[in-house]
């Protein structure tokens, strides 16, 4: 289906809260097609908008966190014997190698670079985008009832992908917003988007857009706002290709 929409010269782009290395390796050979598309380049809205890459290839929007909070964050990780990564750009860094930062690679990101001491090799020198707690569920939950009373909403913006992940961004931050700074850059209008999505963090991105659909097997609350509901991940064809062929002319 995306294949089908690329032939008929319709810009497909991954918005997502992967890096760009991992969107694209996720994405397997159609990765390579959409690099083929974009003259070679890796186009997107990644990092759950963090960091925007244009159709020639350049950052055109980013947000990095204050080192001020990364270092509460990394306290508080460590009082607690949290396992947290911290994302910049295409690279994730953590202090302690375990199960949980193992998985990373199951999602086709790249694997954690361990360090030794975040505040000397990492707080100050690197460009950092997000951090995220992996934990259990019951731990996530903890951890996210900590961070809304503790953190003020102006200085950091939580959003949660997966029941046993926290992920901590930059205050106004999202997918939507990132979509937003892609469309200007290249020309499009609101009415002009169809997002597909199916989790807290693409609600923002849904109702801005023209058209937002959400997955069959998406959140409640991710139908509650969206103008369609389409077909599952599992569902063959899959929800995405039912959006597509629906909304976008795909043939398949």
């Amino acid at each position: 289906a995306v294949r089908s929409v690329l032939a008929k010269g319709v810009e497909f782009v991954p918005a997502t809260g992967k890096s760009r290395r991992g969107a694209y390796q996720s994405l397997g050979e159609l990765g390579n097609d959409l690099r083929r598309f974009y003259d070679g380049h890796r186009v997107g809205v990644f990092l759950q908008g963090l960091i925007v890459y244009g159709k020639g290839g350049d950052v055109i929007y980013e947000r990095v966190l204050s080192d001020e909070l990364t270092k509460r964050l990394v306290t508080v990780a460590r009082a607690r014997n949290e396992t947290f990564i911290a994302y910049c750009g295409d690279r994730i860094f953590c202090e302690k190698e375990n199960e949980l930062t193992d998985l990373l690679e199951t999602f086709h990101e790249p694997r954690p670079e361990k360090v030794d001491d975040f505040e000397s090799q990492i707080i100050g020198e690197m460009a950092i985008h997000k951090i995220i707690f992996l934990g259990t569920v019951e731990g996530t939950q903890e951890i996210r009832a900590w961070a809304e009373q503790q953190l003020p909403k102006r200085d950091v913006k939580l959003v949660q992908a997966m029941p046993d992940m926290l992920e901590f961004l930059p205050p106004g931050a999202s997918k939507g917003y990132g979509v937003q700074r892609y469309l200007e850059h290249a020309g499009y209008s609101q009415n002009q988007l169809l997002a597909i999505g199916d989790a807290e963090n693409d609600l923002e991105m849904l109702q801005w857009a023209g058209i937002g659909c959400a997955m069959g097997n998406g959140l409640s609350l991710v139908h509650e706002i969206a103008d369609f509901v389409v077909a599952s991940n599992d569902d063959d064809p899959s929800g995405v290709a039912d959006a597509l062929r629906r909304f976008a002319g795909a043939e398949f």
